[in-house]
């Protein structure tokens, strides 16, 4: 019964390759996809020191090819970076090649299989992605152990995606009144009309009414994006107490959640009151998370670092590491100079209209902050630093202000660390740039 019921969800994603996507779009538009941003990959899960050069990738489950495109964009000139895409899928697997074609991509080798079938591979790749795929396995644990296998096992990480159980609650509740109205049939047209209508139809205190308007991937023009949210054969979704009992089971280390997931998953994201917010203060991060997740009820994937080795975020303290901005609209003089000028103790500013943060002064902190250029490493800031105090400067107090500054805005990815030997990656806003110039 199990291996029909995958049979079907094979045949689905032959017959409506998931999502959907026009290739002609790659002539205007780069998807960005909140896993494979390899900035934050190397800071988060290598120190900071991650060699793009021969980076190995793995695309698991690649369907028509957001993910793949990203990264071979991003690893456009690094001549030895190997990016393999794996899907069972032949039908999305062409429409990722042909996005691949018009955007002139080169370097990625294409497997339409399993990604369960790579025995050859094991404990080849740095980088694994692999979004909205082992959820629609038989085994999503087995799935998940077997690409722990293929990661290099001296230090990898995987960029997964799974649903989460509170969001998706109306999705289940369409799913059913679906099956309900069809009789469980297998005619999958008839069925993408019904679900249609459903939706589309449904009085205002229907539950998906409710959720529809913070759902920003899923496009009812789609039959495809239909069958994969509504008519899907197979879905496994998690709680957050239960995704961290499913890592722990694989014998998996959580790095980080993606964002904008890891701020979604903080007491202040979601408007808590200040007593509550207080309260969690006192419980554990999976604790708080839980409690975030059931309130907030509008998250519907949980997308998240996995490694095999702990400690692996880059750290201030290495010498070596040079810290820069990541897609931060953030003028560091400007900030320097209104900290000194208004003699400010603490600092508390909004980043992208959403993201608030604050971190308090120290005797070093603007300083620090006016040698962030993208180019210093650390040990370059610090001594910059020192000569501008005369010399008398100490590492721990240094390393005191850094810190505070440099978490303020790392928990939201607008301040990572690169080790000085690593190749600087395009920002995002550039990586789409020579695309454009091809078809002006």
């Amino acid at each position: 019964m199990e291996s029909n019921k995958q049979d079907i969800v094979n045949d689905q994603y032959e017959n409506y390759p998931y999502p959907g996507r026009n290739p002609e779009d790659e002539k205007k538009r780069l998807s960005f996809t909140s896993l494979d941003d390899l900035e934050v990959i190397n800071s988060l899960g290598f120190k900071g020191k991650l060699d793009f050069d021969n980076i190995s990738v793995l695309v698991a489950g690649g369907g028509t090819g957001d993910a793949v495109i990203y990264i071979a964009e991003q690893l456009r000139n690094c001549p030895g970076a190997r990016i393999i895409y794996c899907d069972l899928s032949s039908a999305s697997m062409k429409i990722a090649k042909e996005r691949a074609e018009v955007r002139g991509l080169d370097n990625i080798t294409w497997m339409n299989q399993s990604f369960l079938e790579l025995d050859e591979y094991l404990g080849r790749f740095d980088y694994i992605n692999s979004s909205g795929v082992i959820h629609h396995l038989e085994d999503p644990e087995g799935a998940l152990k077997y690409l722990k296998k293929l990661l290099k096992p001296n230090g990898g990480v995987m960029g997964i995606m799974v649903y989460a159980q509170i969001g998706r609650t109306a999705v289940y509740q369409i799913q059913e009144i679906v099956r309900l109205i069809s009789d469980d049939s297998d005619d999958l047209v008839d069925k993408i009309q019904i679900t249609k209508d459903v939706i589309n139809n449904a009085p205002s205190t229907n539950w998906w009414k409710h959720c529809s308007s913070f759902i920003d991937d899923f496009n009812s023009g789609w039959d495809t994006d239909i069958v994969d949210m509504f008519l899907h054969a197979q879905d496994r979704a998690y709680t957050i107490p239960e995704l961290y009992e499913f890592i722990e089971n694989c014998e998996m280390i959580l790095v980080d959640f993606s964002m904008p997931y890891r701020y979604e998953l903080t007491p202040e994201a979601c408007g808590m009151d200040e007593k509550i917010i207080q309260i969690l203060k006192g419980k554990s991060v999976k604790e708080q998370q839980a409690i975030v997740e059931l309130y907030s009820g509008k998250l519907m994937k949980h997308t998240f670092f996995l490694s095999n080795k702990n400690n692996t975020n880059a750290k201030i303290t290495d010498n070596s590491n040079i810290p820069f901005l990541h897609n931060a609209d953030l003028n560091v003089k400007q900030l320097a100079d209104a900290i000194d000028q208004n003699k400010y103790s603490n600092v508390a500013f909004t980043l992208g209209k959403k993201y608030k943060t604050n971190f308090d002064v120290g005797k070093y902190t603007t300083e620090i902050i006016r040698n962030i250029d993208g180019n210093k490493t650390v040990g370059e800031i610090f001594a910059a630093v020192s000569q501008k105090f005369g010399g008398k400067v100490k590492r721990e107090e240094f390393d005191r202000d850094f810190k505070r500054f440099y978490k303020s805005l790392n928990q939201y990815d607008l301040l990572l660390l690169r080790n000085k030997k690593c190749k600087k990656m395009l920002l995002r806003d550039r990586l789409h740039d020579h695309v454009l110039s091809m078809y002006r």
